[in-house]
């Protein structure tokens, strides 16, 4: 499929949402843009141009166009390199019924050996390539144009994802076997030498698993998206931890090795690294540290470099080399790596220096005392866990050399008790969704909540454990990927399951799997409303858009992968909420508080309430990501019951977060039917005394 074949039939549904739905940005006066040689422009105001001719929201439009081509070329990567390694394996598609609803919905195709994916991912790579060359100067200049670009990125990048996942599975016939895995850096036996991996791509943790799987002389050890890649295929391979973990943990000695793949790898990776002793190996060209190419080196010679050269670590561009020498690396250098990290704070001196450069201000004199004097630290030491960012200042500012960050991280370990998490299940089957479909379009299922993303920031972990509690507890369907899914976990204060079922969180598996999010919703239409997937994207996001209740959060850092699938969550009518950021520029609001659609159901335009009344929104708060979820889950064809649960739940939020009552309530109300029993006699409403059966696909004119 071409670019104008791929536009020619997602551009008209995407000019729908654009109509109704408007980008609104936040200025942060003065736009600095240093795009081209012309500049740099300093805009000042709305009206103000640059030298090309762009104003303020071009330019910050073609910047959120930039984040969403990053993220999606990023995937279309990983895409390629599972290709590429899954042509010595035996491949064979796994499943029954819609397996790849997003390629099917969109292309029209259902691939089915690696030659079709192949083909599938050549049409991509162009498509990408032309919306990528979008950002050279002298292209597009209109702001509208350039939001449409990032809905189609968005569904590329889901494409992308959904083709991954298709690879794995078919050469992971285990993979959907659900299991339950040890969580965190405190479950790690440390007698035993051991190979951290992190990174998102299989090819090296598989190389490394079969190098490793049945030496008991080794513990292997994943984190991020390969520590959930790992629990889904190999349970003996301990999950230690997701990415607001990765500097702690390296920074405090526990992995011998480190493999790193790529994506998501922190680049001051290699200074923890290099101050614990620990070894890294690159196996990616993306990611080189500037660390010596040894891939045509024997295991051998390139072991005996590193240890008698004293190298921090090498590069070697073979996976089965790489997992060979990283094993016998560790093996080699465990037993003689220096005292550990929590060593070295009796060193410390109370001088405060680390405290004053704290961005958080972590109270880190005290914590370090309490260590110190064995005292009551456990509450101190879990903020610190909860709330450090990983930037090390504290460690460079540090007159005595203190290991601030690593000796903090394993006195952490040895008074945390370990955890377990279900490994990711991967795809929902057709088989559950034709069981919950019906409750789901109905309304005895309020709605399906999606959480994804990074929260890497102070308290992240926390928020979103509140977040997932409140939603699994008022009867929500909960699913989570990525590193949501590993820092829920940490907090494990609901109902955790395998099973697409209501008041349950459900971990679908690593980045890769949140393209089974989007797919459930699409298979859910199919079933539920017999519309036919195949080439008819416009049809099964018209019926998410209005019938289908879903949100997703991304409740922390919204790294440009995040950001593009997010765009294609909204390009399905799947309203996204992230949080207030100063690098969040963007929302996309409703244009009016009413809006007149189709109603199938009377054959005429009727006006409605504008719901969603955002397809991107930036919450202020804890708070205003919760009450802004359950409003953001109401459709315009929501049954009575459905909208019914929805208010209630609205309604009840407002009381207990903000002690008082909702005002703009009353204007989710359509008919009396709509009010919740408790809330009869307080809400009035403007009854229209139905409910429409609502598309955006047909006016009165069609």
């Amino acid at each position: 499929m071409s670019l104008l074949e791929f536009i020619k039939q997602t551009d008209p549904f995407i000019q729908k949402l654009l109509d109704n739905y408007e980008p609104v940005y936040r200025f942060n006066w003065p736009i600095t843009c240093e795009f081209c040689g012309k500049g740099p422009c300093s805009l000042t105001n709305k009206e103000d141009r640059g030298i090309c001719g762009l104003n303020p929201e071009a330019v910050l439009a073609r910047d959120s166009l930039s984040q969403v081509t990053i993220g999606m070329n990023t995937h279309l990567s990983s895409l390629e390199r599972m290709i590429n390694y899954s042509r010595s394996c035996d491949f064979r598609v796994q499943g029954e019924g819609v397996t790849i609803p997003i390629t099917r919905t969109l292309l029209n195709s259902s691939p089915s050996n690696l030659k079709e994916v192949q083909e599938v991912y050549q049409e991509l790579l162009e498509i990408a390539n032309q919306i990528s060359s979008l950002l050279h100067m002298g292209q597009e200049s209109d702001s509208l144009e350039f939001e449409k670009w990032s809905l189609t990125g968005g569904l590329v990048d889901l494409l992308s994802l959904e083709l991954a996942e298709l690879i794995y599975n078919s050469i992971q016939p285990e993979l959907n076997q659900v299991k339950r895995v040890s969580y965190g850096p405190q479950t790690v036996e440390r007698k035993k030498p051991n190979v951290l991996i992190i990174g998102h791509l299989p090819p090296v943790l598989e190389e490394i698993i079969k190098e490793g799987r049945n030496d008991e002389g080794i513990e292997l050890l994943g984190l991020c998206c390969l520590g959930h890649e790992a629990s889904r295929t190999h349970p003996e391979v301990k999950f230690v931890g997701s990415l607001n973990q990765q500097v702690k943990v390296v920074s405090s000695g526990i992995a011998d090795v480190v493999v790193v793949d790529e994506q998501c790898v922190m680049p001051n990776l290699l200074e923890a690294a290099k101050q614990s002793q620990t070894k890294i190996i690159c196996v990616s060209p993306k990611i080189r540290y500037k660390l010596e190419n040894l891939t045509e080196e024997t295991t051998e010679k390139t072991i005996k470099k590193i240890i008698n050269n004293e190298l921090p670590g090498a590069v070697i561009l073979d996976e089965e080399k790489a997992a060979k020498t990283s094993i016998q690396l560790a093996k080699k250098i465990h037993n003689n790596k220096r005292p550990n990290s929590k060593t070295s704070l009796d060193n410390y001196t109370l001088c405060g220096a680390c405290e004053k450069v704290c961005p958080k201000n972590i109270e880190l004199t005290q914590i370090l005392e309490n260590v110190k004097d064995e005292s009551d630290f456990e509450e101190e030491l879990s903020n610190f866990w909860n709330l450090c960012i990983e930037c090390r200042r504290c460690e460079r500012v540090c007159p005595q050399d203190v290991r601030i960050l690593g000796g903090l991280t394993e006195v952490w370990c040895e008074t945390q008790v370990g955890r377990e998490i279900k490994s990711g299940r991967g795809a929902i089957s057709d088989d559950e969704i034709r069981v919950q479909a019906p409750s789901l379009v109905l309304g005895s299922i309020p709605g399906t909540i999606i959480f994804t993303g990074c929260p890497e920031f102070p308290g992240g972990t926390q928020e979103i454990g509140e977040l997932v509690q409140e939603f699994t507890e008022n009867n929500y369907i909960v699913l989570s990927a990525g590193c949501s899914a590993a820092a829920l976990a940490e907090t494990g204060t609901f109902t955790e399951s395998y099973r697409f079922e209501p008041a349950t969180l459900i971990n679908l598996g690593s980045c890769f799997s949140n393209s089974h999010t989007v797919g459930s919703l699409i298979k859910a239409a199919h079933y539920q409303a017999l519309i036919d997937v195949d080439g008819n994207y416009r049809g099964v996001a018209d019926f998410i858009l209005n019938k289908l209740s879903s949100c997703c959060v991304l409740w922390g850092i919204v790294a440009p992968k995040t950001y593009a699938a997010a765009h294609g969550a909204i390009a399905f009518g799947v309203p996204v909420i992230i949080p207030s950021k100063p690098a969040y520029k963007k929302s996309i609001r409703r244009r009016n508080e009413k809006i007149k659609l189709y109603d199938e159901k009377w054959d005429r335009e009727v006006e409605v309430e504008h719901t969603p009344d955002h397809l991107l929104y930036i919450a202020d708060n804890l708070n205003d990501c919760l009450l802004s979820t359950v409003r953001l889950c109401m459709r315009p064809s929501d049954t009575a019951s459905s909208r019914r649960k929805k208010l209630e739940h609205l309604l009840d939020l407002n009381n207990d977060r903000l002690g008082g009552f909702s005002e703009n309530a009353e204007s989710f109300v359509r008919t009396s039917d709509d009010i919740p029993k408790r809330y009869q006699g307080k809400l009035k409403g403007n009854f229209k005394n139905y409910i429409p059966d609502t598309t955006l696909l047909r006016t009165t004119g069609n």
